[in-house]
């Protein structure tokens, strides 16, 4: 019985984790689309694309965490 509850633990801690880094990279990409926001010329076509990847990024916390 304590083996399952352990073996259980451990399922629900990995998922978990696994979002906080999703969360954590979310983050860090809205810093760098603000930072190229500000430069004198920015990327647009590199803006385009980090914003897809954090809208990515969005949906699959999303998916995990429902």
């Amino acid at each position: 019985m304590a083996q399952q509850m352990q073996n259980a633990n451990m399922q629900y801690a990995a998922p978990q984790t696994h979002i906080d880094t999703l969360v954590e990279k979310h983050a860090h990409l809205q810093t760098v689309i603000d930072d190229e926001s500000h430069r004198p010329l920015p990327d647009s076509t590199r803006i385009a694309q980090l914003k897809r990847e954090k809208l990515r990024l969005k949906e699959e916390i999303n998916r995990l965490t429902i």
